[in-house]
């Protein structure tokens, strides 16, 4: 019934849907309220797109074992090439895995996207072009590209792997606490206008596979072309395998370029990045000199034109129930992801206890009057859940 707000998708034929697809054509474009769509753990084979969609929920049961894969690529699925930030024709959604076009309130939770495929090839997990859309707990690997994103988008705890070029896109996106994971080619590929701001990570980390060392970003005269108003900003990132010119390829016009780091650390020992080789056009950024700025940039709102992300609390891992000896020590833990971040409160019993409030409850020397059925609200201003029931019994 479309009256319902959550629909399961499994493999098995046990849920609403056996396709991701199917689930996400039975949303009409016009959804006022949120929808779920639950994905099951297992692979799914198959291209996802749609357009003009709003308000709807993607969430894994399982961020490792919900897998949705495909061997497309820009080969497979021809493109006709523009620099046009419109997108025009649509062409660019074809080559991608996952294709989000023109939607807004769309959010990927606690998955995995995969674009198949050992040479690259042009060939995004995902791509999303709409605003107010948030990615969290989401692994992006592309086979050649692994993300391109137009609008305004948040990206939190995710990892995005590619073989270069890895984010692509002329929209706003905040990146915060992921994992960049390049083969060999950059990073970044920006190409935000004046109109907005470009690619900003916070507590992010920057690393390669193997000895291969890349450069965090490129800003391209693209096909004639060019971005003069590129931005790329890294806030207490870390960073492994990257050259120490630091940054790559530039636009003839480079004045207005935003190639800033504050507090970039190596990933292996912790310490400083040598700053003394990096491009010309790099700026460091000092809370000496640039406090305001540092600050702003560490804040979604200024990055994404105004919007404040938000999102419901989702568990994506339950507390387990326990049985131990008397004396021993035990502990329930719950994993989440919510933004802004939530509040927690522990239950025995029904009851509250008092000064449990964090994802993880401990209970050491348990005695017999410990046993009981224990569970943890969630709640932050967007929303509160409850986990499953876990069982303490003590021996």
């Amino acid at each position: 019934s479309l009256e319902s707000d959550i629909f399961t998708v499994s493999t098995d034929s046990s849920g609403d849907f056996n396709t991701v697809q199917g689930a996400i054509d039975f949303i009409p474009e016009s959804n006022p309220n949120r929808k779920t769509i639950f994905i099951k753990k297992g692979t799914y084979n198959e291209i996802v797109y749609f357009r003009n969609k709003e308000n709807i929920t993607f969430l894994g049961e399982d961020r490792a074992k919900t897998v949705i894969s495909y061997a497309n690529n820009g080969v497979f699925n021809n493109r006709t090439m523009s620099p046009n930030p419109a997108l025009a024709g649509g062409y660019h959604n074809l080559r991608a895995v996952f294709a989000i076009n023109k939607s807004n309130g769309i959010h990927i939770v606690n998955l995995t996207l995969r674009s198949i495929g050992e040479k690259p090839a042009q060939a995004e997990a995902l791509l999303i072009k709409g605003d107010k859309n948030i990615v969290s707990h989401v692994n992006i690997e592309g086979s050649g590209d692994a993300l391109q994103a137009t609008g305004t988008i948040y990206v939190s705890n995710s990892k995005i792997q590619g073989f270069g070029d890895n984010v692509l896109g002329y929209g706003a996106v905040f990146f915060n606490t992921c994992d960049f994971v390049s083969t060999y080619g950059p990073h970044l590929w920006v190409r935000n206008t004046l109109e907005n701001h470009g690619n900003v990570l916070l507590n992010c980390t920057l690393r390669t596979i193997g000895d291969i060392e890349t450069t965090i970003a490129r800003a391209p005269d693209s096909r004639g072309k060019t971005y003069p108003y590129v931005e790329a900003i890294l806030i207490n990132c870390k960073l492994e395998g990257i050259r120490p010119e630091g940054w790559g390829k530039v636009a003839a016009i480079t004045d207005e370029i935003r190639y800033w780091e504050y507090n970039s650390t190596n990933l292996n020992d912790g310490k400083p990045v040598d700053f003394s080789k990096r491009h010309t056009v790099a700026k460091q950024l000092t809370m000496e000199n640039d406090a305001e700025i540092i600050n702003n940039y560490k804040n979604p709102t200024y990055v994404l034109g105004g919007w404040t992300p938000k999102m419901s609390p989702y568990i994506i891992s339950q507390p387990i129930s326990s049985s131990v000896k008397k004396g021993q020590s035990t502990q329930f833990n719950v994993q989440i992801t919510a933004i802004p971040e939530a509040r927690f409160q522990w239950f025995k019993n029904d009851k509250a206890i008092n000064g449990a409030t964090s994802s993880i409850l401990k209970i050491n020397n348990v005695k017999a009057e410990n046993k009981g059925n224990y569970h943890v609200t969630i709640t932050n201003q967007s929303g509160k859940v409850t986990s499953k029931k876990a069982i303490l019994t003590v021996k």
